[in-house]
């Protein structure tokens, strides 16, 4: 009789729906420039127009520099605004709003 009562219990478990805190997200356009320098320095600029279904307070953003390069300078603007950007490893969170 207890197990049964358990696995109903951990089935029950099992079912109880779960909010899951994901948005929906297409990238509607997309524009990179990169500007080679004499001493191989290269300066990027990506430009992406985002369509979220729903509320969101920003983004991240994986970039993995090659074997003896680095990423320096590495900003976000919103409509010319400039936005809070953290580093952690490879992955840059770029919030848009409140922490």
């Amino acid at each position: 009789m207890k197990k049964v009562l358990f696995l109903g219990f951990f089935l029950f478990i099992l079912l109880i729906p779960v909010n899951v805190w994901a948005v929906e997200f297409s990238i509607e356009a997309t524009d990179i420039t990169a500007q080679l320098h004499e001493d191989g320095q290269v300066d990027v600029k990506e430009s992406h127009t985002y369509e979220f279904d729903g509320d969101f307070n920003g983004i991240t953003r994986r970039l993995i520099s090659k074997e003896k390069t680095t990423i320096k300078n590495f900003q976000a603007t919103e409509n010319g605004k400039e936005l809070k950007v953290e580093k952690d490893g490879d992955v840059y969170k770029v919030y848009r709003g409140w922490l």
